[in-house]
């Protein structure tokens, strides 16, 4: 099924997008992007609204999504998207062990700030590794992020026993997770 409902939680629905996309499921892809263009224009301080780059294209969501086992994991309440998580395959250089292997890699992942602390995310990240250890086609998770502008996300990777793996570009670090 292209879309799961993952159970609930006092009126919030726990939802997945896999890479079987139809026309409903696309629309859900829509709004999660347009969800992750404020989340990030927020963060960030620009619009993202008219962004050509790949955070912000429909089509490289599609591409990440249909072509490298990709998922999207995410929380609303009706319609209103919550937070989401988005992971597909990625080949990595694991810098700790000197060498590359496929990841199931987060690429993008955002929490509204009112429902912050929540235990959204938590959720979220807890079905990916369910999911990731039951498909037993990665041994590893990996997510890069910028220290500088999301230093709670370092805190919550760590929290959760991801591992600084090393700087990537200047400002972006890689961290990663055996499962």
């Amino acid at each position: 099924a292209p879309t799961e409902n993952l159970g609930s939680s006092s009126s919030i629905s726990f939802r997945s997008l896999n890479h079987n996309l139809n026309e409903k499921s696309e629309s859900e892809l829509i709004e999660i992007l347009k969800f992750s263009d404020e989340s990030f224009g927020r963060e960030t301080g620009k619009d993202l609204s008219q962004s050509k780059d790949s955070y912000s294209s429909l089509i490289e969501w599609k591409k990440r999504l249909t072509e490298g086992y990709g998922r999207i994991y995410y929380a609303e309440k009706g319609k209103e998207i919550l937070s989401f998580l988005f992971a597909f395959n990625k080949r990595v250089a694991v810098i700790s062990e000197g060498k590359e292997e496929d990841c199931l890699h987060i690429w993008l992942c955002a929490s509204s700030p009112k429902v912050r602390r929540l235990g959204l995310m938590s959720k979220l990240m807890e079905r990916l590794v369910e999911d990731a250890k039951e498909e037993k086609r990665w041994g590893r998770i990996s997510v890069c992020t910028r220290p500088s502008l999301f230093a709670s996300m370092v805190i919550f990777l760590e929290k959760r026993g991801f591992k600084l793996e090393g700087e990537v570009e200047p400002g972006k670090v890689l961290y990663s997770m055996k499962i």
